[in-house]
């Protein structure tokens, strides 16, 4: 991913005048990207502006949300997973970590260091039994 400063200097290369190849191979990127920047400058007027990479943030737990959560656990002090069965039984559909999150910001489950490091991302080869 190019970074601001890079994406200028392509564009202020090819309205110069230099050639997309002589350019891509100056910033490291493929002469198809240096184009599809400039025709987008040419377009808009604008120099393109890189967006966040990755997996756009979840919203906010609205104070419903939150209430719900912690009146579940203060009626039943079970685990998050306990919790979350009874959430979804009753009608509210929320993920495991997201009430997780909300309990813990409220100091209902204990901070485990397991749970808030970085996991890297692993893709688990699924074996069939017919195949054995």
């Amino acid at each position: 991913m190019l970074v601001d400063k890079s994406v200028r200097y392509i564009i202020r290369q090819l309205a110069k005048g230099s050639g997309t190849k002589v350019v891509a191979e100056e910033t490291n990127v493929s002469q198809r990207h240096d184009q599809l920047l400039w025709a987008e400058y040419l377009k808009t007027g604008t120099v393109h502006v890189q967006g966040r990479s990755g997996r756009p943030k979840g919203a906010d737990p609205s104070d419903a949300e939150v209430e719900t959560v912690l009146d579940t656990h203060r009626r039943w002090p079970d685990g998050v997973q306990l919790t979350v069965k009874r959430l979804r039984r009753a009608g509210c559909n929320m993920g495991y970590t997201r009430a997780y999150r909300i309990l813990k910001s409220n100091g209902r489950v204990p901070a485990s260091p397991v749970k808030s490091r970085q996991r890297k991302w692993v893709r688990y080869e699924r074996i069939h039994s017919n195949a054995m």
